[in-house]
């Protein structure tokens, strides 16, 4: 029997390989609920509100709270339900806190009862008065 010729060896044809699927760029909504309230937490580690006693030299809690509806609807309960908060009254002017409580949503009052960091310090200026009127006197 005769040694049958050697075929030329041709590389195989490529695949086509199907277009990759056209996918939308991932955004921080994309991720799971809980994983953005972990780094919202994060964010929030070393906020500490303070209450000013001018309402019109209030700034926003956080920066996170003006960047977008749904972040601000998510940011806002755990602000007020885990930073510390610090209200100052002082001469019993209750005002500026509840001011700010007014400029509070309904649905965060409850969150605002869960936080064990809200402070409210009381003051008072009589004291001083007194002591500003007798070194007054001291020095005529």
């Amino acid at each position: 029997m005769a040694p049958r010729p050697l075929r030329a060896i041709c590389p195989a044809a490529p695949k086509r390989l199907p277009p990759p699927p056209t996918h939308r760029p991932t955004t921080f909504y994309d991720l799971p609920p809980e994983l953005r309230v972990e780094i919202y937490k994060l964010a929030l580690l070393r906020t500490h509100l303070h209450i000013l006693l001018e309402p019109s030299a209030a700034q926003p809690p956080h920066s996170l709270t003006l960047t977008t509806k749904q972040i601000r609807l998510e940011v806002l309960p755990l602000l007020h339900s885990t930073c510390p908060i610090t209200a100052s009254i002082t001469d019993f002017d209750f005002t500026p806190l509840l001011t700010w409580l007014k400029t509070m949503p309904p649905s965060q009052e409850t969150n605002l009862c869960k936080n064990e960091r809200l402070t409210v310090v009381l003051k008072t200026t009589i004291n001083e008065k007194k002591e500003k009127t007798s070194n007054s006197s001291r020095n005529s």
